[in-house]
C-alpha cells in the first residue's frame, strides 16, 4: 500500500481516505472497463449468437492497446482464482456478469419463435455465465503458465479464444494450446 501511495504522490493516510483497500482500486479499474466492454458487445451484428458476440466484444477490447490489462477483471492472488473468490473478486465477477448480460439482452434480436421474455433472459444469462467461465478458465491457466512474467499478453487472448472454441464444441475435441 505504501508503494501505491508513493506512486500516486500521496501519503498512506490520504490514500485510505479514498480507498479502503487495494482491491477497491481494482474495482474502480473494472468499473471503468465495463462500459467499454458493454458497448463492444452491443455493437456486434445482431446475427451473431450471444457467445460469439461476447467473445468478439472481448476481442475488440483486447485488441486496443489503450485498454488496461483485462486481468483486472478478477481480484486476489492467482492461486485463489481456482477457489472461492474473495469478497472483492466476487463483486468484480458480479459487476462483469451484469455488464455482459445487460449488453447481450440489449442486442438480442434473435428471439426464437414463441420464446418468452423470461426464456430469452435465461438464454442470455446462460451465455453470459458460460462465457465468463471460459474467460476465467483462460485467465487461471495464463497465470499457471507464469502470467505476464513468462507470457506475452497476446497469449491470454489466445487462451480466451481457445476456451470459447471448446465451449462452442461442448468441450469436445482436442485442445489447441
Amino acid at each position: 500500500m505504501a508503494d501505491i501511495a508513493a506512486a500516486a504522490g500521496v501519503s498512506e493516510r490520504t490514500f485510505f481516505r479514498y480507498f479502503a483497500s487495494k482491491e477497491d482500486i481494482a474495482l474502480q479499474d473494472v468499473a471503468r472497463v465495463l462500459p467499454r466492454l458493454q458497448r463492444a458487445i452491443e455493437e456486434r451484428p445482431p446475427s451473431e449468437p450471444p457467445l460469439e458476440a461476447f467473445l468478439n466484444g472481448f476481442r475488440t477490447l483486447a485488441a486496443n492497446p489503450e485498454e488496461p490489462r483485462l486481468a483486472l477483471l478478477y481480484g486476489g492472488l492467482p492461486e485463489s482464482w481456482s477457489t472461492v473468490p474473495l469478497q472483492t473478486g466476487a463483486r468484480m465477477l458480479t459487476m462483469l456478469e451484469e455488464a455482459v448480460s445487460s449488453a447481450l439482452l440489449h442486442r438480442a434480436t434473435d428471439v426464437v419463435q414463441g420464446e418468452s421474455d423470461e426464456a430469452r433472459r435465461f438464454r442470455m444469462l446462460l451465455a453470459t455465465r458460460a462465457g465468463l467461465a471460459a474467460l476465467r478458465t483462460a485467465l487461471i491457466h495464463f497465470y499457471e503458465l507464469g502470467g505476464l512474467k513468462a507470457q506475452p499478453a497476446e497469449r491470454f487472448v489466445e487462451l480466451v479464444n481457445e476456451a470459447f472454441r471448446l465451449l462452442e464444441l461442448g468441450c469436445r475435441g482436442p485442445v489447441d494450446l
